[in-house]
């Protein structure tokens, strides 16, 4: 992992990018939104976050294939928006090596000459491109491939090729799109040491987007994304600890941020929004492990199970029935576990909305958060985060003061939760106040 010590430099800025794509046309989306990000020399920053958040259009600016309608961008002292067409594609084949999720590589050429491609655009001879590719072929472990078609290989053995093929030019930032969306465990684990060698040994600043948050413990710098945006940024120590935190807009919560686009609205234009809303945050928290067809089925579902259309049993098999005959086309056991998730938080929701008191509604998070991950929690720490959860719901604490003192240790007067709880925690909670919001109004 990458805990050297180093010089602090500012080697990647961006800042109040704006991305928007088919500008003016009535199917314009923004993708980014007010970017800032700050990348040092000899980082490895993991850009974390959902299908559709942005990353890989933050990875495609930097890499100097998308300009940003507003912002600045500065890679290793260049200001990309002041480039001439020519001398930005300069800088991005001698300065960045791309990594992407499907390889992308040319099937009728073989290994070798996949690898040298780059050479051929920066006027290197044959001989000299070949010998180079070769070596790197070597250096990965897969020189006796170096004659095979791209077809003839594992999908690791095929990464490994576009690994090559980013590094054969000696770039100084490595940038990977989902590197190891595609590969099983064990070739996973292979690419990350790679790309970890190449940050470590090799002084390369990686920067990898990924929806995966197990890939988090191999950066130093997390840059979490979320609907365009940056929402936090953490920072490691030498030990892999979280030496520094940065929280956006001063640690709004992703309640504070959903009921945020309800002000100025209608009775009826919020009861018209509301489930939509609550059933996009249910599948954006609940489904990273289902591809996005499958992601888009589930909210549809959800939304008639907000809307009581269906109950339990329905809800069930319509995740367990086959796309053929109108279902999402889960597993019985995927179908079985989600659907039980889901009423979880629904009753949880219930629950918190009709309780008249902050304390009340802290009670049943916590308690309801033990059940949901079945962790093994000391009472005084649940019944100290109930406490300290209560005040920030009467106001009494903002956002970043209850994270600061779950995180405390006993002995310090805290929760002691460690840093994996809280994200749970904060997760759950934000679920349970947005899918909760305007129920018990409901009721009365």
């Amino acid at each position: 992992m990458n805990w050297k010590i180093k010089m602090k430099k500012e080697f990647i800025s961006l800042k109040g990018l704006n991305l928007t794509y088919n500008l003016g046309a009535t199917n314009a989306f923004q993708a980014l939104h007010d970017v800032d990000v700050e990348i040092e020399e000899g980082d490895f920053a993991i850009v974390l976050g959902p299908s559709g958040c942005g990353k890989s259009s933050l990875l495609n600016i930097i890499a100097g294939l998308e300009l940003p309608e507003k912002g600045s961008v500065l890679v290793r002292g260049q200001d990309l928006l002041k480039l001439k067409e020519k001398n930005r594609v300069d800088y991005h084949r001698k300065e960045i090596g791309m990594i992407f999720q499907a390889y992308n590589l040319i099937s009728t050429l073989n290994v070798l000459d996949n690898v040298a491609l780059p050479q051929i655009f920066i006027n290197k001879k044959k001989k000299e491109r070949d010998q180079r590719s070769m070596k790197i072929l070597e250096r990965l472990g897969i020189s006796e491939h170096a004659k095979k078609i791209p077809s003839e290989l594992s999908g690791g053995q095929q990464q490994r090729i576009g690994i090559a093929r980013a590094i054969i030019n000696e770039p100084q930032i490595i940038l990977a799109d989902e590197p190891v969306g595609n590969l099983d465990s064990v070739s996973s684990n292979n690419v990350m040491e790679i790309l970890n060698k190449l940050n470590v040994k090799e002084g390369k600043t990686v920067v990898m987007v990924t929806h995966n948050a197990e890939h988090a413990v191999w950066g130093n710098r997390i840059i979490h994304m979320r609907d365009g945006k940056i929402t936090q940024v953490e920072i490691k120590n030498r030990e892999g600890l979280v030496e520094k935190e940065e929280k956006s807009k001063g640690g709004m919560s992703e309640f504070n941020k959903f009921v945020g686009r309800l002000k100025g609205l209608s009775k009826q234009q919020i009861k018209i929004l509301l489930e939509p809303l609550k059933a996009k945050c249910l599948v954006d928290q609940l489904t990273k492990l289902f591809s996005e067809k499958q992601r888009d089925k589930i909210e549809l579902v959800i939304k008639k199970r907000l809307n009581n259309q269906i109950d339990l049993k329905g809800f069930y098999e319509k995740l367990d029935k086959s796309e053929k005959k109108g279902g999402v086309g889960l597993d019985k056991r995927s179908a079985e576990n989600f659907s039980e998730k889901i009423e979880f938080i629904l009753k949880t929701a219930n629950i918190f909305s009709k309780a008249n008191s902050s304390e009340a509604k802290a009670k049943s998070v916590v308690d309801g958060f033990v059940d949901f991950y079945g962790y093994k929690i000391s009472k005084e720490s649940q019944t100290r985060a109930t406490s300290f959860l209560g005040d920030f719901l009467a106001k009494k604490k903002n956002y970043l003061e209850l994270k600061d003192i779950l995180n405390k240790s006993i002995a310090r007067k805290g929760a002691g939760f460690d840093q994996r709880i809280i994200e749970e925690f904060f997760a759950f909670l934000e679920l349970v106040q947005i899918v909760g919001y305007g129920l018990g109004e409901n009721k009365k």
